[in-house]
């Protein structure tokens, strides 16, 4: 298709042909080349491709089943695998068909962690995996109900909690109701609870708007997506939103947490008020979130804290305001969220405006440190000099002491 005079003089002598047929070759191609890039290579847009990819018509061919898994089972809507057949295969890739993999045995992990370090498919930074290094989802495979939590739910819940809503009992699933991702309203499945989400992602920076319009489906939660599902480096990474100052508990009364909009006929399901990262944890933890001890009390965040601050400004003084040895670099060890919704992925960090968040030190799915940590607290002395211990990207002067 370039194989026109019109390039031909471009590449070869600078000659300017004119030729309507050359630029109408030059416009399809550049067309053409467009629609690879934005529409079939960038894995953050709503999904493309063979519908065979996903759908099987009866999941059945040559006498064999059609799913991911093997099973004979047929999914609802035509699919080839409920959230873990497609997302939780168990292979050697983090990246599958260009499907990003949650529990897998590479040697790199996604953004979110890696449920295998609790199923004992890989092992932690510290040699050892369980319950303590992840969330327990009941629906993946490999994994049982907390041997802890099962009977008492997530941790850190007021008082009065609806038990569904903190999973007594029930155990933690992918989507829907007792899930994380899509819908959470009661009564929705699994499958029900992201129905249309893959065909209606925006990817990049998004304000919450619907399932596809949130940040990896967590309805309400606003940010920015990373093309490759990964933060590899200060200048490539997601982008977290946060406030900064907390809401100071999320409960009923609060912050009206049956507020979810109406979607696929659903509504008054738990979201994050305001879109932040740190909301949508303490819609399941708000007691963590919580700046005192208890549900009733509330009072202004302030030293000395109750608990580690989240959703709070990192300090512009003292040894905040030289985050990560002093280049105010953005770290991906001891990430921030971002005051205003992000437009794109910034290398730097402002203390005074950017945030301390949950993910600051916790993975979303599962890490290689108990806790869900992102590195080994107990390897973090004060006075001792440790590159690895996320604490001091943050409290600069606390390795030095």
């Amino acid at each position: 298709m370039l194989a026109c005079p019109f390039v031909k003089g471009i590449q070869q002598s600078g000659v300017w042909v004119n030729s309507k047929m050359c630029w109408v070759d030059f416009l399809v191609t550049v067309w053409v080349l467009t629609y690879l890039f934005f529409f079939l290579v960038s894995p953050a847009v709503a999904i493309t491709g063979m519908c065979s990819n996903c759908h099987t018509m009866h999941n059945s061919q040559n006498g064999q089943p059609m799913n991911y898994d093997g099973s004979s089972a047929p999914n609802p809507m035509l699919l080839r695998g409920d959230c873990a057949g497609c997302h939780a295969q168990g292979k050697s890739q983090r990246i599958v068909d260009n499907v990003p993999q949650v529990l897998h045995s590479d040697a790199v992990d996604l953004a979110g962690g890696n449920f295998a370090y609790i199923t004992g498919l890989k092992t932690g930074g510290d040699g050892g995996y369980g319950d303590a290094y992840g969330h327990n989802v009941v629906t993946l495979p490999g994994i049982n109900q907390d041997s802890v939590l099962g009977s008492i739910g997530a941790p850190g819940p007021f008082d009065g909690w609806h038990p569904e809503q903190i999973f007594k009992n029930k155990g933690l699933h992918c989507s829907g109701e007792l899930g994380c991702h899509g819908v959470r309203a009661s009564g929705v499945s699994e499958m029900m609870g992201i129905k249309g989400a893959h065909h209606s992602n925006v990817g990049g920076s998004v304000n919450g708007s619907g399932i596809g319009g949130s940040y990896r489906f967590l309805v309400n939660v606003k940010g920015y997506e990373v093309d490759d599902w990964q933060n590899t480096s200060s200048d490539h990474h997601n982008e977290y939103y946060g406030l900064s100052s907390p809401v100071y508990e999320l409960s009923c009364s609060s912050t009206s947490c049956h507020q979810g909009p109406e979607i696929n006929c659903k509504s008054g399901y738990p979201v994050a008020p305001d879109g932040t990262i740190s909301q949508f944890c303490g819609t399941c933890h708000p007691l963590f979130h919580s700046a005192t001890g208890t549900a009733s009390s509330p009072s202004s965040p302030s030293s000395p804290w109750l608990r580690h601050p989240s959703d709070y400004a990192l300090p512009n003084s003292g040894e905040y305001a030289n985050y990560n040895n002093g280049t105010n670099t953005y770290s991906v060890v001891a990430p921030v969220a971002r005051t205003t919704v992000p437009a794109v992925i910034s290398s730097s960090v402002t203390p005074g405006s950017d945030a301390v968040m949950c993910l600051s030190c916790h993975y979303a799915h599962a890490g290689p440190y108990p806790d869900m940590l992102r590195w080994d607290y107990s390897k973090c002395s004060a006075g001792t000099d440790n590159s690895d211990c996320g604490c001091f990207v943050c409290h600069t002067s606390k390795d030095s002491e």
